[in-house]
């Protein structure tokens, strides 16, 4: 299941250009790839590492486009409340769960196409790092620094990609919360 993948690889590179030229008006040159590897082990124990990147060029960019880290799946876990804009990002995540429970409630009526409703819950554990880099005119205090965060949870899985996520996490900046997300 790639939206809750336990094993295997997958990856991206992206390249786009926006505006005609390489310089003045409307110009920018961006590159966004991704790694992410997904190992099971014995025991229903899985391991996993995600790398994330992008680079803007040039660096002088309008500030609409400096979207970097907290924009869609590029998040750091802990750091769900903030966004931290840039010319380029990279991000590190690294997770250790134990699936906990594999289990089917019968469905009440009748059905060839389902006729269980799966469920599987896994504990698990861990720590994101990332960086974005952003001009000083648009500084704050979290660009041009290392970021980390940490924590535990529970997933819940249902329906092959309906997920239930809760999560309690740190950051560096000594912040601590529960976070809930359903997909």
């Amino acid at each position: 299941n790639a939206a809750y993948a336990l094993k295997g690889v997958t990856s991206y590179l992206s390249l786009s250009k926006r505006g005609l030229g390489f310089t003045g008006g409307t110009n920018r040159f961006v590159v966004e790839a991704a790694y992410n590897k997904f190992w099971a082990h014995a025991h229903n124990w899985y391991t996993s590492l995600q790398v994330m990147g992008n680079v803007k060029v040039p660096f002088e960019q309008p500030y609409i486009n400096q979207k970097a880290i907290g924009y869609a799946n590029a998040n750091l876990r802990g750091l769900e409340y903030y966004v931290v804009d840039g010319v380029a990002f990279g991000i590190f995540k690294s997770t250790l769960k134990k699936k906990l429970l594999s289990f089917s409630i019968p469905m009440p009526f009748t059905s060839s196409i389902l006729p269980a409703l799966p469920f599987s819950i896994f504990a698990k554990t861990y720590i994101d790092a990332g960086y974005s880099y952003n001009k000083k005119k648009f500084n704050t205090n979290l660009n041009n620094r290392l970021l980390y965060t940490g924590g535990f949870g529970i997933d819940i899985l249902t329906l092959y990609d309906i997920r239930l996520k809760i999560e309690y996490s740190f950051n560096q900046l000594g912040q601590h919360s529960l976070f809930f997300e359903s997909r």
